[in-house]
């Protein structure tokens, strides 16, 4: 029984180590080489980082009265999203250790569960981290590259990254540009959904932003 315990214990922490060391890749040579070139002059101006070109494509702000409802929406959207993924967990999880690990079944449940309670609060706070608390508001820069949140920076496309989708939805009466991106990890592909939400009178310009994106982005892919 110890050695199943000690066998269950590393395969789980493996795991999660896996998963969640593919953030690290958000600090790899070439976004740090695309925030350099962010930085520098006008955040208007065309730069080269090697065959990628950067533009800006257009910026808004937002009070933080629609951003706190904002981030609200978003936590409550990403709780039941991450609840969802813990469950599979759970319910995959269980047999796969008692066929694999011959381990028993209380045993097993155990380990999934707690696996999955681990997954679930380190994806939460992973995800919520890029949002900034915004208590005097948000500035929101898009580029062809990744969304400056006041400067919490996010990526959605580069040598890591791709985007699969971008469109202006309704978000329980808040109006959100959403950018779909995807990226592979040690056990294949995943995706995520960047909201970033804007007023009325911003529709028009965030519009075409959407459509600048789109353009640029699809034509590289």
């Amino acid at each position: 029984m110890g050695h199943h315990a000690i066998g269950c214990m590393y395969f789980f922490w493996k795991s999660a180590y896996d998963k969640f060391n593919q953030a690290k890749f958000l600090a790899d040579r070439l976004d740090r080489a695309i925030l350099a070139k962010y930085a520098e002059g006008s955040k208007h101006e065309v730069s080269q980082v090697g065959n990628n070109e950067r533009v800006v494509l257009g910026e808004w702000s937002i009070d933080s009265k629609q951003w706190k409802k904002f981030i609200e929406l978003e936590s409550k959207e990403q709780k039941a999203n991450i609840f969802g993924e813990a469950f599979w967990v759970v319910v995959l999880g269980t047999p796969l250790l008692i066929f694999t690990r011959a381990t028993s079944w209380v045993l097993a449940l155990m380990f999934s569960s707690l696996f999955a309670v681990l997954y679930g609060v380190i994806k939460f706070r992973f995800v919520m981290k890029g949002f900034p608390k915004g208590n005097n508001g948000v500035s929101i820069v898009v580029t062809k590259h990744f969304a400056d949140l006041s400067g919490h920076i996010i990526f959605y496309h580069d040598g890591w990254k791709w985007v699969e989708r971008v469109e202006i939805k309704d978000y329980e009466g808040l109006q959100v540009l959403e950018i779909a991106y995807a990226w592979t990890t040690r056990r294949g592909p995943t995706s995520h959904e960047l909201r970033l939400p804007f007023s009325e009178e911003h529709r028009p310009a965030v519009q075409e932003i959407a459509n600048q994106l789109k353009q640029s982005l699809f034509q590289n892919n």
